[in-house]
């Protein structure tokens, strides 16, 4: 009797250490992929102010943010809920990735098209009207394909790859801008990016057709309502951080300049990277972590934060030298902002945790609401943000919005875990029980 009482109470403290500790790894993972990627990213923005004028890496910045928010926004969330299909679509599995790219391709070029018509995409890629926005439709394209396939690895059981391709495109991309920008200008910067984008999926598609046409064993593809439902509601709620990364650094470009729009764009760019960094470990908690949503975050966040706080410590205290390697100007312009950004970062990580939490416990709706606040506020503030007051400005009001946002999430979360005691601990979400 003691014998046997004793193991029932020790199995569950094993099987939680063992969801922590593969909470932990997929999550640094995924995490150290993002730094590096965004550590590379650092150094071709690095190489691109070095080898052009501040105009012209703002007129590069506007282009390639663009081309980016129309990629990310057009896949209507195909991408995840791919991954979590392809977990059961067996021998079916080519024909999901058919419908998957047919439907994601499809949207993209419209979205592209439409960009075109009102962004001015041939000023800043220095091409004519035609040039320019075929170009811009082709950018656009070949990245979808590229966002796509990092999910599209993980579903097929080969995530271990994700973190080759991305470094890959990044020194692809780094070797191509020290040939092209010198000749090309702003435009060879943006060609990097093209060119990098497309060798990489040429790359990676051929393995991807191999591991798909490998999968055996009886399938099943979604229903069209299951479809609709998964991803329609995934890019709903994604929507919001697309447009945090993605169109303020172009709302900048168009208020503030080409050259204020380049310092701005090489700080939000170590910013997104945390962001990034951030929701992977958030996407990890889905995954590996049980138990009640106080719990969960509280695993999380003892785990993520303290990795965060050393580098942004490092990145408050340095912002001067480390923003003098770009150039005097990024220096002058973008120091007090790089404070005030990394002052409000680590509440921005808690504000991700949080909405994962939220995924996780199949609350959609809060988890939209944080992504969609954060967005909506920053892209306003970039919008009605007097100019004459420079970057200073922009980075106290990300502060001033992280606190308030992270003060209620944290509100949100504490009155939706004492909703569910009543339910006990381990409570299985509406979206588990279905499956």
């Amino acid at each position: 009797m003691s014998t046997h009482v004793h193991a029932s109470q020790t199995e569950p403290v094993k099987s939680e250490s063992s969801d922590i500790r593969a909470f932990f790894r997929d999550g640094a993972a995924l995490g150290a992929s993002a730094m590096f990627t965004a550590l590379i990213g650092l150094v071709g923005w690095l190489l691109a102010a070095r080898l052009l004028h501040p105009a012209q890496v703002g007129h590069a910045a506007a282009f390639v943010n663009g081309f980016l928010l129309v990629a990310a926004i057009a896949e209507l969330g195909l991408s995840q809920a791919a991954m979590r299909w392809l977990t059961h679509a067996g021998s079916l599995a080519p024909r999901l990735l058919r419908r998957v790219y047919a439907g994601a391709l499809a949207s993209c070029l419209v979205a592209a098209v439409l960009w075109t018509l009102v962004a001015p995409v041939d000023r800043w890629s220095g091409l004519g009207p035609v040039g320019g926005r075929a170009l811009f439709v082709v950018a656009a394209l070949v990245w979808m394909l590229f966002h796509v396939q990092d999910f599209v690895l993980t579903g097929l059981g080969a995530a271990r790859w994700v973190p080759v391709e991305n470094v890959g495109f990044g020194i692809v991309r780094i070797g191509l801008l020290v040939l092209l920008a010198d000749r090309f200008g702003a435009l060879g910067l943006i060609l990097s990016w093209v060119i990098g984008t497309a060798l990489c999926v040429v790359a990676v598609s051929a393995g991807l057709l191999r591991n798909a046409h490998r999968a055996t064993g009886p399938g099943r593809l979604p229903t069209r309502r299951e479809a609709t439902l998964t991803a329609g509601g995934t890019w709903f709620a994604m929507m919001g951080t697309t447009l945090l990364n993605n169109l303020v650094p172009v709302v900048v470009v168009a208020r503030y300049g080409a050259a204020t729009g380049a310092v701005f764009a090489v700080v939000w760019l170590g910013l997104n990277a945390l962001d990034v960094a951030s929701i992977g470990f958030g996407n990890a908690a889905v995954v590996r972590l049980r138990g009640g949503s106080w719990r969960m975050f509280g695993q999380a966040a003892r785990r993520v934060l303290p990795l965060f706080a050393g580098p942004l410590l490092v990145a408050g205290l340095l912002a001067h030298p480390l923003l003098q390697l770009f150039g005097p100007l990024y220096a002058a312009e973008g120091q007090t902002m790089l404070r005030l950004v990394v002052s409000g970062a680590l509440l921005r990580a808690v504000v991700v945790l949080v909405a994962a939490v939220h995924f996780a416990r199949d609350r959609v709706g809060h988890m939209a609401a944080l992504h969609w606040a954060s967005a909506l506020s920053l892209v306003a503030l970039a919008g009605v943000a007097p100019t004459g007051r420079g970057l200073a400005l922009l980075g106290a009001g990300y502060l001033v919005i992280q606190v308030v946002l992270a003060v209620l999430a944290m509100l949100d979360l504490v009155g939706s875990s004492s909703r569910e005691r009543g339910d006990g601990p381990l409570r299985t979400p509406r979206a588990a029980r279905r499956r």
